[in-house]
C-alpha cells in the first residue's frame, strides 16, 4: 500500500510540475501576444481616427 501511495504521490507532483510549467509557458505566450496586438493597435490607431 505504501508503494501504491509514494507512485501516487510522485505522479501527481509530476502533474502539478507540469501544469506549473504549461501555465508560465502559456503566460509567457499571452504577455507576448497582447504586446504585439498592442503594438499594432498604436501604430493603426491615429490611421483609424481619421
Amino acid at each position: 500500500m505504501q508503494d501504491q501511495h509514494d507512485a501516487f504521490a510522485y505522479l501527481f507532483g509530476k502533474l502539478v510540475y507540469f501544469l506549473y510549467n504549461l501555465g508560465k509557458i502559456l503566460t509567457t505566450l499571452e504577455k507576448g501576444v497582447l504586446s504585439v496586438c498592442g503594438l499594432n493597435l498604436l501604430r493603426n490607431f491615429p490611421h483609424s481616427t481619421r
